[in-house]
């Protein structure tokens, strides 16, 4: 008679316990990765873009919106010799654009924040630089600006086309 000794047994029943387990773990895994879309959604949705309140997405949405073949978020900031706020750079298919938010507690308050900052606002004498490089960025290329709501987008250079597309999308802007 051979009888396994009890220790055997429990490692025994142990071992199966464990391989049960880690098959329906299995397959937990298998119905996420192929029935619950959670995982794989595009992200949160935006904010909302609220009068005074813009931030860089809510522009970006606006211009992509404009037909754009591509408007991204460029990789370095850059200051205005006429502005105090620091300004994030968007590329628009192969144009800079420069976008200068003014946030404040209420929405009102960020637009007169703007409107002060930008009462002598000269587009001729506006310079750019990157504020890592202190590189000008407005070097024999035309400037645009654009006002609206809490924020200041200078475009440098672009046809006509494109600064009208430009111009419709930060109307757009609440």
């Amino acid at each position: 008679m051979s009888t396994k000794p009890p220790q055997r047994k429990k490692a025994v029943l142990l071992s199966n316990v464990l391989f049960a387990l880690m098959l329906v773990a299995a397959g937990v895994v298998a119905y996420l990765y192929f029935f619950d879309n959670r995982f794989f959604n595009e992200g949160p949705e935006a904010p909302a873009c609220e009068s005074g309140q813009n931030e860089l997405i809510c522009v970006l949405n606006a211009l992509k919106d404009q037909d754009f073949d591509r408007v991204e978020p460029g990789r370095y900031t850059a200051s205005a010799n006429q502005l105090t706020q620091p300004g994030q750079v968007i590329e628009i298919d192969k144009l800079n654009a420069f976008l200068f938010v003014y946030p404040a507690a209420t929405g009102d308050a960020a637009i007169a924040e703007r409107e002060a900052d930008a009462a002598d606002l000269d587009a001729a004498t506006l310079e750019i630089t990157s504020r890592v490089a202190e590189n000008p960025l407005t070097d024999g290329e035309e400037v645009h600006v654009f006002q609206q709501s809490n924020v200041i987008l200078i475009l440098v250079g672009g046809t006509d086309e494109e600064v009208q597309m430009v111009q419709a999308a930060m109307e757009t802007l609440p």
